[in-house]
């Protein structure tokens, strides 16, 4: 049995108060709650970007995000096992592994497997929230690759068929920073309050930009490089 993922088959969250927020402020929040992640922090701008696709796609990235918290933080992507499952075909045992921290190692697998042939295909079964690689469509384009993604009992099928005129970057992002993102206004508290544990306390030293707060840089100039400065000017 098979079932289509496109953008809008979305896990389902009560209806409540949205907030339009501004998508540098969604950016920010999010990459300070992922760089809270046990996970190599190489990942974090991919994810990011993942995870505001799929909200953009009407996935409900952000929702997700607040959701499967500790799930997301403590996944293990580099635990993702590969084999090969026909010619053009990979299929990857996620091990529990969240759809949004797996996402960026499917799509380079996807992107290898169709360089010397037109079509690929990957299974990723194991995977937490597979409905969330179907925010990859949104990342082909870049490549010029049709991405699709099929729900099966054993786990999500993502197909990537070539010969589409790849976008460039530079134009393909500005759609993630063009719209305001609507989200629930308690998961975004939520995730307000999540991304500042990244932040230390705020306090006169974290002001004066001290770092870890060990060296305390002078909020005044010392005399001799004030009157130096008077010299000068």
């Amino acid at each position: 049995m098979t079932q289509d993922l496109r953008a809008g088959s979305a896990p389902t969250f009560p209806a409540a108060q949205l907030l339009a927020i501004k998508p540098r402020e969604a950016r920010v929040t999010v990459s300070r709650i992922l760089r809270q992640a046990e996970w190599v922090w190489g990942l974090e701008p991919a994810v990011t970007s993942i995870v505001l696709a799929a909200h953009r796609q009407r996935l409900s990235g952000l929702d997700v995000l607040d959701r499967d918290w500790e799930q997301i933080r403590t996944s293990r992507p580099e635990a993702i096992e590969a084999s090969v499952a026909g010619e053009g075909a990979w299929l990857l045992a996620a091990r529990e592994c969240h759809a949004l921290v797996a996402a960026p190692s499917v799509l380079d697998f996807l992107i290898a497997s169709v360089l010397c042939r037109t079509a690929a295909d990957v299974v990723v079964k194991g995977c937490a929230a597979p409905e969330m690689l179907g925010a990859l469509a949104f990342f082909g384009q870049r490549h010029g690759l049709r991405i699709t993604a099929r729900m099966r009992d054993d786990g999500i099928r993502l197909s990537a068929l070539r010969g589409m005129e790849s976008t460039p970057a530079f134009a393909l992002f500005p759609a993630l920073q063009k719209d305001d993102y609507p989200v629930d206004i308690r998961v975004w508290e939520r995730l307000r309050r999540r991304s500042q544990d990244y932040l230390v306390p705020d306090s006169e030293v974290s002001r004066s930009h001290a770092g870890d707060g060990t060296h305390v840089f002078p909020l005044t100039l010392p005399e001799s490089a004030a009157g130096k400065h008077v010299r000068n000017s």
